[in-house]
């Protein structure tokens, strides 16, 4: 701690605070330093008056106050000087751009110097210089003042394309069980009858076949901050809920074991590949052999022409690629594209991932009854403590029945492409 005295000089004072170089050429820190020993200096003064004490010191005390004045004032003119020199220099070298910083600041605190100079200490003489210079992010911005540009609307994980839901009959049914009445066990046949003989007798039964009606469902859970704040995620929730309802319901609807709850699939009650005729007949047989053939059993099983064959789209592309032979390097003229679709011998021919890379299903997708109980809903509200913790449970189902009746199971037929292959190979 320093000790001040009437004998203080501020050299010992400049000396006991140990300033760096660039301190001492700074003239705010300077500042700082001289209010700090002329603070010091007088209240010594004001200590030795109190105590009495003699003339001389007193005297001799102020004349050291003053002179101290003095060349502080002096010591902050030539520091300021020289910065208002290297402030010129940087006006020069800044092609045009104006500085005054320095001038200004001079302006604003004459009063203030000279009060210094004549000895009042109590204000605090404080000159801040900022040189013109270029302007960067980096320098001259906090935070994020660019705002970014943000594209409308939430950008959705892809969904497989629904396509099975346009081939099948879709209805409405209003009870919670489809039930159909088809022949079975058919006997006899009608034939020519000679005079005079027994007539040909035929007979078959009706029986009833059903199918329930089953419930798809899902939902979210979400707080009422994320709802508030979040652009269209609304929107996005119900179309996201009722498009994975349709996703599902699809793949029910192609292959859905029948065990409730699930829905008794198209794929689950069509018929198998079967070569008939054509076993171990065919030299080499390709994709396009097994779908020629399983036309063939749809048509001589007396149902109409398939409307679609469902394959994967790896397994389309395979055909597309396929040449006649090995060393004949033509491709299979069997598909064609017609207004953008393609077809296999006139049937549509329907790419998806529905189906699993390897497998087919050939048909008449007409005979295959959709019918809903009640379609898509959604509806939002509480669910156990979502009340209290501010969540809402937004949530979708639908109820439908899909039936393929017993006489038309033969319209389709599905199968796996190696094992037809194998199965029409020669030996």
């Amino acid at each position: 701690m320093f000790v001040f005295t009437s004998k203080s000089s501020f050299q010992d004072f400049l000396t006991f605070k140990n300033l760096s170089e660039a301190d001492k050429s700074d003239a705010n820190k300077l500042a700082e330093v001289y209010n700090e020993f002329n603070a010091g200096l007088k209240a010594e003064i004001e200590k030795a008056e109190a105590n009495k004490a003699s003339k001389e010191e007193i005297e001799a005390a102020k004349s050291e106050l003053k002179a101290s004045f003095d060349s502080q004032f002096m010591a902050l003119k030539t520091i300021l000087a020289e910065q208002g020199k290297f402030l010129s220099k940087i006006t020069r070298e800044s092609e045009g751009v104006e500085v005054d910083s320095i001038a200004k600041s001079l302006a604003e605190n004459k009063e203030k110097l000279v009060a210094l100079k004549n000895g009042n200490s109590s204000n605090n003489v404080k000159i801040q210089l900022k040189a013109v210079g270029d302007m960067t992010y980096a320098g001259n911005t906090t935070g994020q003042v660019a705002v970014a540009y943000r594209k409308p609307g939430i950008g959705d994980v892809p969904e497989r394309r629904m396509r099975l839901l346009d081939l099948v009959t879709v209805g409405s049914i209003s009870s919670p069980l489809k039930e159909w009445v088809y022949v079975a066990n058919e006997e006899g046949a009608a034939g020519s009858t000679a005079e005079g003989t027994l007539k040909n007798q035929i007979d078959f039964e009706l029986l009833v076949g059903s199918q329930k009606v089953e419930k798809i469902t899902a939902f979210i859970t979400i707080t009422d901050e994320m709802l508030e704040d979040v652009d269209q995620l609304q929107s996005l929730i119900n179309t996201k809920l009722a498009t994975k309802l349709n996703l599902n319901l699809e793949t029910q609807v192609f292959g859905g074991s029948g065990v409730s709850p699930l829905l008794n699939g198209i794929k689950t009650v069509a018929t198998t590949f079967a070569a008939g005729t054509f076993a171990s007949t065919i030299d080499q047989p390709n994709e396009v052999d097994v779908l020629a053939v399983a036309a063939n059993q749809i048509e001589i099983a007396n149902q109409p022409m398939p409307t679609a064959i469902m394959m994967h789209p790896s397994d389309v592309t395979s055909i597309l690629v396929t040449k006649v032979t090995s060393t004949d390097r033509r491709y299979v003229d069997r598909l064609q594209m017609v207004a953008g679709s393609l077809s296999f011998d006139g049937i549509p021919l329907i790419k998806t991932t529905l189906v699993t890379q390897g497998e087919f299903l050939i048909g008449d997708f007409t005979k295959a009854y959709l019918d809903y109980k009640k379609g898509v809903t959604i509806e939002i509200g509480y669910n156990a403590d979502n009340f209290v913790k501010n969540f809402k449970t937004i949530r979708a189902e639908l109820r439908a029945v899909v039936s393929v009746e017993h006489n038309d199971r033969t319209a389709f037929v599905k199968g796996v492409f190696a094992t037809a292959k194998a199965a029409l190979e020669t030996t």
